[in-house]
């Protein structure tokens, strides 16, 4: 049995080029679970309980017995039938943030980025329809996509199928056609599927992999000798996770309530918070057993007083950049979250809340900020401005640039790799693991010119993919 880091290696070792494809099954393999279900949640008061239900257990079965008559899949698309594709395109974009993004696979992302980097053809080949396909491939950097096509007439779905559904041998012809048109030498070439529909498809490929894999098909692989890979299920729930859950929000509460009681008690010196701030997110990560592997770390001291910027995906990525930068430094919110109970302590710690309906106001409230960083205090920023559904870096807003610029302070980029396995952000519950953490050198603002912020928001954030996609070793 084969896990993310031996496959990542037999990548690396094989063939590179174009010639070479690797192909990925969706539904159960890049993602736990089936897509279309997500899609039939969303859509229960159109449908119908019952219908759904019916739908629901036809797509059990088929998985069960991939033999079956396929009409299961005709069934599915003719509940498309009238809808725009325009429609179709904006609702699978919230069904992927709400629903889909959280059950991608961990590992999947690092997969197929090593065989991006060798230069192979990465296609994704699914018996899903292109609305469940496109969202998880754009995610994941997968360029190529064979699926089931569905009719359109005018922009709208007729409720047909425009060809075969991709399943079984068909799957396996879809594969053998892509490979002919885009000159991928099959022989060459990854294959990754979960299930006994997957058998044809792997057969067509010469380096198959049975990906978390159903029963069928892993008796299928031991028999065959096809190697077995086990990618993690995405936050798995057990004792070990709710109760480091309990215990690091528990310490984490308290860290607050003894920062602001400091503060008070020293007369509203911010120095006196310092101290808490270290101890307490060690103390919660300790708790919550995540560890935090630093590269750069010498980076966090040199910017200081400064903008850390990092990206964001996880509600554990300020407990992280905290015990990083442990003392000294304000965070950015927006005004709206004063009003949230959870957040009653940010008023007492001098967080700066913005008001963006009113510009006088914010304005105010960022020459505020320049002040105190010239008083010695750093502020964080998360460019996205929220919190990402996946790892895939979201666009940068100029706020934080505008302020290093203007405080002619340096920014310091903090890139964050993979909290959002440990801790999604539709998860209430986080998992013990490894955060891994790259802290870039200081990027001086001093002769930059504001006709330039644009250009530079652009750099920064492709230098931000480019540590993403190519890990420090």
């Amino acid at each position: 049995m084969n896990d993310i880091d031996s496959a990542i290696q037999t990548v690396n070792e094989g063939p590179e080029g174009p010639s070479v494809g690797a192909f990925f099954d969706l539904d159960g393999t890049l993602v736990k679970g089936f897509t279309a279900l997500a899609f039939l949640q969303e859509d229960l008061w159109r449908i119908g309980f019952q219908r759904m239900y019916d739908l629901v257990r036809d797509v059990i079965a088929l998985r069960e017995d991939p033999d079956r008559d396929l009409k299961t899949i005709e069934r599915a698309a003719e509940l498309l039938g009238g809808r725009s594709v325009e429609e179709l395109d904006k609702a699978s974009q919230r069904i992927f943030a709400r629903r889909v993004a959280p059950t991608i696979r961990p590992g999947a992302r690092d997969l197929i980025r090593a065989h991006l980097s060798k230069g192979h053809t990465v296609a994704m080949a699914t018996a899903a329809t292109p609305f469940q396909a496109k969202p998880v491939a754009a995610d994941l950097d997968i360029p190529h996509i064979i699926s089931t096509e569905v009719e359109v007439i005018d922009g709208r779905l007729t409720g047909r199928l425009d060809g075969p559904p991709r399943w079984g041998v068909e799957k396996a012809k879809g594969v053998q056609a892509f490979a002919a048109k885009h000159g991928v030498d099959l022989t060459k070439s990854y294959g990754y599927g979960d299930g006994g529909e997957d058998e044809a498809f792997l057969q067509a490929v010469g380096r198959p992999f049975a990906t978390c894999p159903q029963p069928r098909l892993e008796a299928f692989a031991k028999e065959a000798g096809v190697p077995i890979l086990q990618l993690p299920d995405p936050n798995p729930v057990d004792l070990r996770g709710i109760s480091g859950t309990l215990g690091a929000l528990w310490v984490f509460n308290a860290g607050i309530v003894t920062a602001v009681l400091a503060k008070i008690l020293s007369g509203g010196r911010w120095r006196a918070v310092n101290p808490t701030v270290g101890y307490a997110t060690d103390l919660c990560l300790w708790v919550a057993g995540i560890d935090v592997r630093v590269q750069g770390r010498e980076n966090i001291e040199a910017g200081r007083p400064g903008v850390y910027i990092f990206n964001h995906q996880s509600n554990l990525d300020p407990v992280v950049i905290g015990k990083l930068v442990r003392h000294d430094f304000t965070g950015v919110g927006k005004r709206e979250v004063a009003s949230d109970p959870r957040a009653w302590a940010l008023r007492y710690l001098d967080v700066a809340l913005i008001d963006r309906s009113d510009s006088a106001s914010a304005q105010a409230s960022v020459n505020a900020l320049i002040s105190r960083i010239h008083d010695g205090e750093s502020v964080l920023i998360a460019p996205e401005g929220t919190r990402m559904p996946t790892a895939k870096l979201g666009r940068f807003k100029k706020g934080a640039f505008h302020l290093a610029f203007d405080a002619k302070a340096p920014l310091i980029p903090i890139v964050i790799r993979n909290s959002g396995e440990l801790w999604p952000r539709t998860s209430v519950v986080m998992r013990p693991g490894v955060v891994d953490v790259c802290v870039l050198p200081p990027i001086p603002t001093k002769d930059w010119r504001r006709e330039e912020l644009n250009d530079r928001v652009t750099e920064i954030r492709a230098l931000f993919e480019r540590t993403l996609d190519d890990w420090p070793k």
